[in-house]
C-alpha cells in the first residue's frame, strides 16, 4: 500500500505541475484579438506548406491528424504517469508547397484546459488545416467513420503575446506565397530529399530548412578567418544535427543513407 500511496503521489504531483504550466501558457490575446486573428487567417483563399511535414496520429484523438516538421520521437509528450507520449509512426510525408487551407484557429483557454484531454498538447495553439490531398493519400488518410481525409493540426509556440506575433508564427510554417519557385532553383536531387523529408550533404541552408524543419537552437562557431564560421543545427532532444560551413550542409546526424 506505501508503494501505491507513493506511485499515486507522484502522478498527481506531475499533474498538478502540468496543470500549472498549462494555466501559465494560457494565451494573453483578449477574446477580441482571438477573435479577429482566427477571422483574419480563415478568410484567407489559402496557403503553402512552406516546409516538408511529418503525418502522425494526433496523441489521443483519432479525429484528427498532427502535421509537423519533427521526427515523432522528437515529439514526446509528458503525462501524469511520468511516461511520455508518442503521437505515433509517420504516416506519410506531405511535401512543401502543397496548398493548404487554414479551417481554424485554437488558442489555450481555460474551457480549453478542461476539453483537451491530458494526453493532447494542451498549451499550445492549434492550427487546423485541410490540405489538398493526391487521390492515392486520400484513402491513408481517411476517417474510417466519416470516410474522408481528417483534418491536420499544426502546433504553434506557446505564450504568443499579439496578434501580430500569432500571424508570424503562421507565416513561419505556412506560406502566403506559392514556394515552387525556390525549388526550382536547386538540383533534381535536392528537390527529391525535400519531398521525402531527408537531409543530404552540400544542401543549402533554406533547402536544409525545407526538408528537416527548423532547428530548435543553433550554436555559431567562429574561426580565424572569416570563411571559418560554421553553423551547428540541433534539433529536439539533439537527435539530429546538421553542420553548415557557408551556408551549405558538411555533416548530418545521423548520417544520410
Amino acid at each position: 500500500m506505501p508503494g501505491r500511496l507513493a506511485t499515486l503521489a507522484v502522478a498527481v504531483g506531475v499533474a498538478a505541475a502540468q496543470g500549472c504550466a498549462y494555466f501559465s501558457s494560457i494565451s494573453s490575446l483578449t477574446p477580441e484579438e482571438r477573435t479577429e486573428v482566427r477571422r483574419t487567417l480563415r478568410v484567407e483563399s489559402g496557403r503553402y506548406l512552406r516546409l516538408s511535414y511529418n503525418v502522425t496520429a494526433f496523441y489521443g484523438d483519432s479525429t484528427r491528424l498532427l502535421l509537423s516538421p519533427h521526427e515523432p520521437e522528437e515529439l514526446l509528450l509528458p503525462q501524469p504517469d511520468g511516461e511520455p507520449l508518442s503521437p505515433g509512426p509517420v504516416q506519410m510525408v506531405l511535401p512543401a508547397g502543397r496548398p493548404a487551407k487554414i479551417l481554424d484557429l485554437e488558442f489555450p483557454s481555460a474551457l480549453a484546459g478542461v476539453v483537451r484531454p491530458w494526453d493532447m498538447p494542451r498549451s499550445q495553439p492549434w492550427v487546423i488545416l485541410g490540405v489538398k490531398y493526391e487521390e492515392d493519400e486520400k484513402d491513408k488518410l481517411a476517417d474510417e467513420v466519416a470516410d474522408k481525409p481528417r483534418p491536420l493540426v499544426l502546433l504553434l509556440r506557446p505564450n504568443l503575446a499579439s496578434p501580430e506575433e500569432v500571424e508570424a508564427e503562421v507565416d513561419r510554417y505556412l506560406s502566403k506565397t506559392d514556394v515552387q519557385p525556390l525549388l526550382e532553383g536547386l538540383s533534381e536531387g535536392m528537390k527529391v530529399a525535400i519531398r521525402r523529408k531527408t537531409a543530404r550533404l552540400d544542401m543549402p541552408a533554406t533547402a536544409l530548412e525545407m526538408a528537416w524543419g527548423y532547428p530548435e537552437r543553433k550554436e555559431i562557431e567562429l574561426g580565424e578567418e572569416e570563411d571559418d564560421r560554421k553553423e551547428i543545427w540541433i534539433y529536439p532532444g539533439a537527435l539530429r544535427k546538421a553542420v553548415l560551413v557557408k551556408d551549405r550542409v558538411v555533416s548530418l546526424e545521423p548520417e544520410p543513407r
